[in-house]
């Protein structure tokens, strides 16, 4: 909400274009893997213990523990090894310095940075230290963490392995939900895929959007336009204008265009009844009638779809798109 729509899709974009930039191997997507399930349970732990033992902020507490092990996936995309494990051994100081940089405030940033000091030394710390410290010792699953547990805020065994029983659950449920497989073997290749063009299109979209000058008349905004939209959609294109009581030929992209003024009477074509609908037209289950036809030879291809321009109530003008 604080960065608006605008700026957070242009952080998605932009964080969307470096991940094409490396591709992870077999190996980095089992670590990926392993990355998220510690991540979840920490953080679904974390969020229990907050509270069990009436931490007041318990959404802090779950996002705490799902950023605890950043660093983890910045050494995953680390190509050398040295450089990688100086990243794992400096975990719980880059969370710190995430968590600070984010504005989280300084308990917050403790919580990272003593996220591994031993149970003894934590147990007058303040209370957020101690619940992210547990959780991720008891997100592995090993007896020092049960100990831990008793230590810090005096939890019976019993009662903790019941919360670890339940909290195991939540993770596959959420993880599912997240669309994280945490079982079964990953195939990244047709999200890679999928992602690569998604972004190629936004791409494309904005540098066309950039092409047009909103300084002018309405009638040259379209016609300008239509070269953008041939770039986005890789289809021949016309613009039609509404003049007067006409559909004017403004612009195209399949050569030189000739003087071609319709009426804006529905008159059975997917032009002008496009038009006068306001609602997408193509030919398809119906005969094209001899505007059709011209159209059709306009842009030299078998079909077409024609896609009014619309502000408000207005129709300023209608897309020919060229189609197969």
């Amino acid at each position: 909400m604080r960065l608006g729509t605008r700026r957070f899709k242009t952080l998605v974009l932009t964080a969307a274009m470096r991940q094409i930039l490396f591709d992870l191997g077999g190996g980095a997507w089992q670590q990926l893997r392993d990355f998220w399930r510690h991540a979840l349970t920490t953080a679904l732990t974390a969020r229990a213990l907050a509270t069990l033992t009436r931490y007041p902020e318990a959404d802090e507490a779950f996002m705490l523990g799902l950023l605890h092990n950043i660093g983890e996936l910045i050494a995953i995309k680390t190509p050398d090894m040295e450089t990688r494990q100086e990243y794992m051994n400096r975990q719980s100081e880059i969370a710190a310095e995430v968590v600070t940089s984010w504005g989280l405030g300084p308990m917050a940033a403790d919580a990272m940075r003593y996220q591994q000091a031993l149970p003894s030394d934590l147990r007058d710390a303040g209370h957020l230290v101690k619940v992210i410290s547990l959780a991720a010792r008891l997100a592995l699953s090993d007896s020092a963490g049960i100990a831990a547990a008793g230590t810090m805020f005096g939890l019976s065994e019993e009662l903790v392995r019941e919360i670890n029983r339940r909290i195991a659950q939540d993770v596959s449920t959420m993880a599912e939900s997240l669309g994280v497989p945490l079982i079964n073997s990953y195939n990244a290749e047709p999200a890679a895929l999928k992602l690569r063009h998604t972004v190629l299109q936004q791409a494309i979209t904005q540098q066309a959007i950039g092409l047009a000058d909103l300084e002018t008349t309405n009638a040259t905004i379209l016609a300008e336009s239509v070269s953008s939209l041939t770039l986005i959609t890789g289809l021949p294109a016309l613009c039609f204008g509404h003049v007067d009581d006409n559909l004017v030929l403004l612009s195209g992209t399949a050569g030189q265009h000739p003087h071609l003024a319709v009426s804006v009477v529905a008159g059975g074509s997917a032009l002008t009844e496009a038009f006068a609908t306001q609602t997408l037209t193509n030919l398809s289950g119906r005969t094209p009638n001899v505007l059709d036809h011209q159209l059709l030879s306009l842009l030299r291809t078998p079909s077409l779809t024609a896609v009014p321009i619309l502000t408000g109530n207005l129709c300023p003008g209608v897309f020919v798109l060229g189609t197969d």
